[in-house]
């Protein structure tokens, strides 16, 4: 066995330690994954020590792990076809693929992001990846970026934008303005933090302030959605 596999296989083995401290035991089920793809995944968790590792982290993880598995079945099940495009082959002469660069970058961002709840998110996005044809690597490892600086807040907000008309945000600023209550206090920072990273942008008729009734979803808000929560 290599190290890689040796290594993923230890995740799975840490994670009773970690359920004794609330997180869930984990078993990732590879059997229905393309072997190209489980090799692609599993070489990647040799990007991470077990001696440096902690045991929350290695439980992150194995949460990602898990969705990535199920999310790559679940495609191979609808007929959703891999990449051919270059994207598995070897760069420069080495081993290492576009590939690896971004599960390299997803699985980092599992183990820095303290909000369990996006490990998730995480493995969803991951197990995507192979089937996006239509994105670069360059283009991927953007939405893994901005992906990285959103809350499960920020997402669940991102999401009202989809049916924008059925919500009513139209006092939300001036409510908060006001010394509103917390909970549209973070909502109105969320909403701002979607439109810094350019999730979200003003449409016409332009107001002065945040204008939240003319704030649409944009293209890369929607992509980002469509590839996390499909």
């Amino acid at each position: 066995m290599d190290k890689s596999s040796d290594f993923s296989s230890s995740v799975v083995s840490m994670l009773n330690a970690a359920a004794l401290i609330g997180f869930p035991i984990v078993a990732p089920i590879l059997s229905a994954v393309n072997p190209l793809l489980q090799r692609v995944i599993e070489r990647s968790f040799a990007l991470f020590s077990r001696d440096t590792i902690a045991t929350v982290e290695c439980a992150r993880l194995g949460i990602a792990y898990e969705k990535a598995v199920n999310t790559i079945n679940n495609h191979m099940a609808q007929g959703d076809l891999l990449r051919e495009d270059g994207f598995f082959d070897a760069l420069n002469g080495s081993h290492y693929t576009k590939a690896d660069e971004i599960i390299e970058a997803c699985l980092k961002n599992v183990v820095n992001d303290a909000e369990t709840q996006k490990s998730e998110v995480y493995g969803k996005f991951l197990g995507s990846v192979p089937f996006l044809g239509g994105y670069s690597a360059s283009q991927l490892i953007s939405l893994n970026s901005i992906l990285r600086q959103l809350t499960i807040e920020d997402i669940e907000n991102l999401k009202l934008f989809i049916d924008k008309e059925l919500h009513d945000f139209s006092n939300l600023e001036q409510q908060v303005k006001k010394g509103g209550s917390a909970v549209d206090a973070h909502k109105f920072a969320s909403f701002l933090h979607l439109k810094n990273v350019g999730l979200i942008a003003r449409s016409a008729p332009f107001k002065l302030g945040m204008d939240l009734e003319n704030e649409k979803i944009t293209v890369i808000g929607k992509e980002l959605l469509d590839i996390i929560c499909s």
